[in-house]
């Protein structure tokens, strides 16, 4: 049985920044992006940071 990936999440900016970021952005598809990785900072598995912000799986993944 294949094993599941593992994709660490490097975080570049404090959750405070990041929720800045997100506040603050006007264009829809970027603020998608940025809430994703701000549900993968708390922890999220791919699949389902996709699924809250409305997307399959394998585009969490580009």
């Amino acid at each position: 049985m294949a094993r599941p990936r593992s994709i660490e999440v490097k975080k570049q900016l404090a959750c405070e920044e990041l929720e800045q970021l997100i506040s603050q952005e006007s264009d829809s598809r970027l603020k998608e992006r940025l809430i994703f990785i701000r549900i993968l900072y708390d922890g999220e598995r791919i699949k389902d940071a996709a699924s809250k912000v409305g997307r399959s799986k394998p585009p969490g993944y580009n």
